[in-house]
């Protein structure tokens, strides 16, 4: 008798320990908390462009991503600008802005991205547009479906030290024929997720399947990625990432809902770990227990706040917070005089105090209104240069 307790305890325990979730209970299944509003720019130059973002300002700026769709086929329509709806519109609930390039056609395009990152960087830097108190460039992502993804690679070539990170969706940077034309990401350090299903069919001459290649891309092209993140999920085909209607990229056999509901939680865990210093939404990202049960293979090399970005209080002066731990009132010191601006960010990723600083070396910041807890300050620097540290707050 007492071995067949032992035995169902077991059982009960070894279930606990490596249980899933559901797809559809995934805390990130439904829309966030903010209001989203939807518009478009209807330009020649840049493009046409498709942009959801928080209907109010007040947590802003805010985390910004570029995305393009995938390609349509010769003479087919399949996919158009709002066939990313249900990923971009649920993100931008979550507190971002994400402009979507209205670009379906095939092949590389060198200067798509750069082109609309230029139209964003002077429109975000005009104070009379809504992006000056919306668009964060200090963290700046970009995105893309099939061959979308393999032209925003252009753009972390290119311009590395502004894109902070990238999202491959059933994608992978150019390989080349033959090693000839592959795009070198050997050299970007920026924060990397690469998210692909395994019924996922499509494949390349001379190049290989979707997946096979995007996994070789993980394993050996982004030799200086500190954070990269690989998600393959079962049951999800190359429509599943994009909802249209191609006979040929069907969803999935794990359908619709669950194949909607598993690849919101991974865009939405990893950039809020990533760009809100969010810990639960790390745990949600990282955790075996709270994976949903539609993934069959999971690696990640990234923290909650990443080796480059965080300089720790107990081995750096570079930035300091005091007293320790703090009540009412922190004071910040730089060790040179600086410009730019500090952000204080709760443990769930939303920012408590904007401000900026202007050659100074040190600035004070009443926190008396703020809960007890655990905080994240971060300096971002005019020059791109970024300090962030950790604080306790007893209040």
């Amino acid at each position: 008798m007492k071995k067949t307790i032992l035995l169902i305890l077991s059982v009960i325990i070894w279930g606990n320990i490596f249980a899933q979730i559901d797809p559809l209970n995934s805390p990130y299944s439904q829309n966030g908390t903010y209001s989203v509003v939807m518009d478009s720019v209807m330009n020649s130059q840049p493009t046409d462009m498709l942009i959801f973002r928080p209907s109010s300002n007040v947590d802003g700026p805010f985390p910004t991503l570029l995305f393009q769709p995938g390609a349509n086929g010769t003479g087919t329509s399949y996919i158009n600008k709002h066939s990313y709806d249900l990923y971009w519109s649920h993100l931008a609930s979550y507190g971002y802005v994400i402009f979507i390039i209205n670009n379906t056609s095939g092949g590389p395009n060198g200067t798509l991205f750069t082109t609309a990152h230029d139209w964003i960087k002077t429109n975000t830097n005009n104070t009379s547009s809504w992006m000056h108190s919306y668009v964060d460039l200090g963290r700046f992502i970009v995105a893309g479906h099939s061959n979308g993804g393999m032209n925003a690679t252009d753009i972390i070539i290119n311009r590395p030290s502004e894109i902070k990170g990238i999202i491959y969706m059933a994608s992978y940077p150019n390989p080349g024929m033959l090693g000839f034309g592959a795009q070198n990401v050997s050299t970007y350090n920026g924060k990397v997720l690469i998210l692909n299903g395994d019924e996922d069919d499509t494949s390349a001459p001379l190049v290989g399947t979707t997946n096979a290649v995007a996994l070789t891309a993980y394993q050996t092209r982004f030799s200086a990625v500190s954070c990269k993140s690989r998600v393959l999920f079962t049951g999800i085909g190359h429509g599943g990432f994009g909802d249209y209607n191609n006979p040929s990229q069907p969803v999935g056999t794990i359908g619709r809902n669950k194949a909607t509901a598993s690849i919101r939680h991974y865009i939405v865990s990893f950039l809020n770990s990533q760009f809100k210093y969010n810990q639960s939404s790390f745990n949600n990202f990282n955790s075996l227990v709270l994976r949903p049960t539609s993934v069959s293979e999971f690696e990640n090399t990234c923290s909650t706040v990443t080796s480059e970005d965080v300089i720790e209080l107990n081995n750096s002066n570079e930035l300091t917070v005091f007293p320790v731990p703090a009540k009412n009132n922190i004071n910040v010191n730089l060790n040179n005089v600086q410009t730019g601006r500090i952000l204080i960010y709760n443990s769930i990723g939303i920012a408590m105090f904007k401000g900026n600083i202007n050659n100074n070396s040190k600035v004070n910041i009443n926190t008396e209104s703020f809960p007890s807890g655990i905080y994240i300050i971060c300096f971002e620097g005019e020059d791109g240069s970024k300090l962030i540290q950790k604080f306790i707050l007893e209040n």
